[in-house]
């Protein structure tokens, strides 16, 4: 399964206790950022628990990637990739340890026509 952060906060649900109930069986995360009150919100700068959710993905050792996406206008494509890795890299460190994210393989591309961009991420594998 794949549990999408973003999409679960809009919905009303919890992505941190998803983690809890489902254990073992997200082995990819979608990481985005929620925010009613900043639509431009880049990771870590909204209502996404992320302390909680890496500390759960740690705990349960069975997430194998992350995909961290943005998508808007509001920035350049690159600038906000940029800025989400930085903040993934930071909150990653601050939840987990140093060095779990160091040397894992990046790659990102367009998203949509509006300027959005995804990152795809390995996992703390």
């Amino acid at each position: 399964m794949q549990v999408d952060t973003a999409n679960m906060l809009a919905g009303g649900g919890d992505p941190v206790q998803c983690l809890r109930n489902h254990p073992g069986r997200a082995a990819t995360l979608h990481l985005k950022e929620h925010s009613q009150a900043n639509p431009a919100a880049l990771l870590g700068e909204g209502e996404v628990d992320w302390q909680g959710l890496f500390n759960a993905v740690e705990a349960q050792d069975a997430t194998e990637w992350l995909i961290v996406e943005w998508e808007g206008d509001f920035l350049p494509p690159l600038v906000a990739v940029e800025s989400c890795l930085a903040n993934l890299k930071k909150m990653a460190k601050q939840a987990i340890g140093p060095g779990v994210v160091a040397g894992l393989q990046v790659a990102f591309g367009p998203m949509t026509d509006r300027g959005g961009a995804r990152v795809f991420r390995q996992g703390p594998r």
